[in-house]
């Protein structure tokens, strides 16, 4: 069974694009910036601080 998307670390993916993101940091429990490449990646990777915190958090 994989991990859940929340947990994963963040992955620009190999892109060169620079799209900002934000990905949920299971250690600190906070949604925090990133840029993404434009493809590939992975699921922990939200439009919105918003939309991150509502799916991850656990408050």
């Amino acid at each position: 069974m994989g991990q859940t998307p929340c947990m994963a670390t963040p992955d620009p993916g190999p892109c060169r694009a620079a799209f900002p993101k934000f990905y949920y940091d299971h250690n600190t429990g906070t949604c925090q910036s990133f840029m993404y490449g434009g493809c590939r990646g992975n699921q922990n990777s939200y439009g919105t601080v918003e939309e991150c915190m509502s799916r991850c958090s656990r408050d």
